[in-house]
């Protein structure tokens, strides 16, 4: 992607992100499909930003894309544990067998002030690189998705 896309990509953003420079370790699994709910076992990925309109991650894992599949990713955030829901809407992979994917989170109007100050509390904490974070970052040594 040129800088121009990258621009008109950022450009497109209703709400700020926070950039992790050590992506956060968490799960996600399919929670509905086609209307109806499902029950899946979880998989294991690495978030590697988050903002109120989605969050992008990477895995090793292809899943299925569409606005007809609706994921739920658990967070540990700030010392507290965060259940978000949304539908994969792009992917790209990379040359290395890791995938990054955009996910646009549904999210209730009502719930974005309080997600607003939760992501800006951790872009504060982030920013001083304060090893008080209460946060899942991903161990370089161990995780799965994280590539050698």
């Amino acid at each position: 992607m040129d800088t121009r896309e990258e621009i008109e990509l950022i450009n497109k953003r209703k709400f700020f992100r926070v950039y992790l420079k050590k992506p956060i370790c968490t799960e996600t699994s399919i929670v509905q499909l086609n209307g109806k709910s499902v029950k899946t076992h979880a998989t294991s990925i690495c978030v590697n930003d988050i903002g109120i309109g989605g969050l992008r991650f990477s895995s090793k894992l292809k899943l299925p894309i569409g606005d007809n599949i609706i994921y739920e990713f658990k967070l540990k955030l700030l010392h507290k544990r965060y259940s978000f829901r949304g539908s994969i809407v792009w992917k790209s992979e990379k040359e290395n067998d890791e995938i990054a994917y955009g996910v646009h989170f549904q999210m209730d109007n009502k719930d974005i002030p309080g997600y607003f100050t939760v992501f800006n509390d951790l872009a504060l904490i982030i920013k001083r690189r304060s090893q008080h974070h209460g946060c899942s970052f991903c161990d370089f040594k161990t995780c799965p998705n994280i590539p050698l």
